[in-house]
């Protein structure tokens, strides 16, 4: 019994080391494609606040420390695939010129791809959230299953960043721009801005609550939003999984608010900046008790139950942030325990991104992640009940 264990204790800590050199290998090789090509690939406005020293040396030393997982991985049983991968990934990013690499293509006058921020933001969530669900999460692989689909949107969403960003605050603009002039806005930007921040998450965390239900309840936005629910294994990447079109939708609605009242740009940025990180820690595999809190502020296990494959789940827990809004309209569900299975039952909505991108548009709708024989409202309608 006892060397079985350790077996099992050595297994889970051969696929951790493996997990982890692989990770630095696949955030190295494109750092320094970065660094060989800063005018296509990242963000001039970005680049020049830069710590240049300190990041070319953490470039290079993620090289060495995945090449150096990576020869460890290999001598260990069942991980020499991920250890070839990982000693591949750093070999070829030593040969481009590591972290000290010299730029070769510094000037670009097409719109950049911005590799640069998508980097930077996915390895400050890996640096903050992995040790995080390895102390407070159920057991789960690093490189669970899915995690390559989850990343693919990650990647495809800061690709479009710019895209998604002028799709979203342009309808406002379109349909609003008549109340540039009305007096109220003036007063509102005039408060302090901790008054502003508190008022803007009140406000788009009502309206993402109504547009959450609507994906729910409107069968050709549920279309866009079954991608979303697919994921199986909940952790921190599980969050990204989100078709574009279910990204600019939901933002451009959710930014009608802040445009009609007239927040000015300091608490709009701390909001952006707290629901970043907020939308990323209530998917995350990381078992925090809130306590009395869970009354006020949505917790990991409040929004989990939102993705369980079970029939009491279906259409409960929308809110993002403020759970007073599932309290108020009937839609709240708390449990002491954490759901056993995530995702949806029915297999139609595919398990790779490009068929999750074509998908909506195939003319399907998904079945609701509860059993096939349950009842359910999901389609009944057409809008919200």
């Amino acid at each position: 019994m006892q060397n079985a264990l350790q077996g099992t204790a050595r297994y889970r800590v051969s696929r951790a080391v493996s997990a982890v050199g692989l990770w630095l290998g696949l955030l190295a090789l494109p750092a320094v494609l970065c660094l060989l090509f800063p005018g296509p690939l990242s963000t001039g406005s970005l680049r020049e606040h830069y710590p240049m020293p300190f990041l070319r040396g953490l470039i290079q030393g993620g090289i060495f420390v995945a090449f150096g997982l990576g020869v460890v991985s290999f001598t260990l049983k069942g991980q020499r695939v991920r250890g070839l991968m990982a000693i591949a990934l750093a070999v070829t990013a030593q040969l481009l010129g590591g972290g000290y690499a010299e730029a070769l293509n510094d000037t670009f006058d097409a719109p950049v791809i911005g590799l640069d921020f998508l980097l930077l933001d996915l390895f400050a969530l890996c640096v903050l959230f992995v040790p995080l669900e390895r102390l407070l999460g159920k057991r789960q692989k690093v490189l669970r299953e899915g995690w390559n689909v989850d990343l693919a949107h990650f990647a495809s969403a800061h690709a479009m960043i710019g895209v998604i960003a002028a799709l979203s605050v342009a309808p406002a603009h379109y349909l609003f721009g008549w109340v540039l002039d009305y007096p109220y806005r003036a007063w509102i930007a005039s408060l302090h801005p901790a008054v502003q921040l508190a008022m803007v998450v009140v406000v788009v965390d009502l309206t993402s609550y109504w547009v959450h239900r609507a994906f729910h309840f409107v069968p050709f936005l549920w279309r866009f939003h079954a991608v979303h629910h697919s994921v199986r294994e909940m952790d921190w990447l599980a969050g990204s999984r989100q078709h574009l079109g279910d990204v600019i939708l939901t933002r451009a609605l959710g930014f009608v608010p802040v445009y009609v009242l007239g927040f000015s740009q300091v608490p709009i940025y701390l909001y952006i900046l707290l629901i970043s990180f907020y939308a990323v820690f209530i998917h995350a595999n990381a078992r925090v008790e809130f306590g009395w809190l869970d009354r006020f502020i949505v917790s990991p296990k409040f929004h989990h139950w939102h993705h369980a494959a079970a029939p009491e789940a279906v259409d409960r827990n929308f809110s993002v942030m403020l759970p007073i809004w599932d309290d108020l309209f009937g839609t709240a569900m708390r449990r002491t325990d954490w759901p056993a299975r995530y995702g949806l039952v029915s297999n139609d909505v595919p398990q790779h991104w490009g068929g999750q991108f074509v998908y909506p548009l195939m003319g399907n709708r998904a079945t609701p992640n509860t059993d096939p024989a349950t009842p359910t409202n999901k389609g009944k309608a057409d809008g919200l009940p």
